[in-house]
């Protein structure tokens, strides 16, 4: 995939904001507006719901049903020309209610591409080899959010120029082709990581 120029990717950013906007916030959106979360309250966020299942859209062999996963890119940076911040939360577990964030990563880190179109399904690499499918949740106000969430990952790659970094993050990023949920116990972030907001633009990669 060749290197994203900056206004093909805000053009790209640009289209899906508007076409979230066409709808009320996402609860991703929601939660980050009443929680503690720095630059993210405000930033531009484009969010989708997902199912999490293996590489044939087949549910996980872990646990043998489908994971919600609630997925967003963000701009941290007021004048960024493109979003650099990827989040990804699931439903917090009872008696808790809505959503838990569970990873807050900056997006050189992660590779975004679709793997299958017909499906609606996307695959989310990480810097050690983990992969992750994620398939677009079916429901009222959602068609053509797939096509923008395509043209995203088609521009959002850029040539890395250091190593992965030993984050916390990305080092719990491990296992085989996605079989593992995004949602479990071993895949939560620490609270305090999460919540410091500033460390998605200064994490290296």
């Amino acid at each position: 995939i060749h290197p994203a120029r900056p206004a093909e990717t805000h053009t790209c950013f640009s289209e899906a904001q508007r076409a979230e906007r066409a709808m009320s916030p996402g609860p991703l959106k929601r939660l980050l507006r009443a929680g503690e979360f720095g630059l993210l309250r405000n930033a531009p966020l484009f969010e989708s719901n997902f199912f999490q299942v293996g590489p044939r859209g087949e549910m996980l062999p872990v646990t043998n049903r489908v994971h919600l996963i609630t997925m967003g890119v963000a701009c941290t940076a007021p004048s960024a020309a493109m979003p650099d911040t990827l989040l990804l939360a699931a439903p917090a577990a009872p008696p808790a209610e809505g959503l838990e964030l569970t990873r807050l990563l900056p997006l050189q880190c992660v590779n975004l591409a679709v793997q299958e179109l017909s499906e609606e399904r996307l695959q989310l690499c990480f810097h050690t080899g983990r992969r992750v499918f994620l398939q677009l949740c079916p429901g009222p106000g959602v068609q053509g959010l797939f096509l923008c969430w395509a043209m995203l990952a088609g521009v959002l790659h850029a040539p890395r120029t250091s190593p992965a970094a030993s984050t916390p993050e990305v080092r719990s990023d491990t296992g085989g082709g996605g079989g593992t949920p995004l949602a479990s116990k071993e895949w939560s972030s620490p609270s305090k990581p999460v919540q410091s907001t500033s460390a998605a633009t200064r994490m290296p990669c």
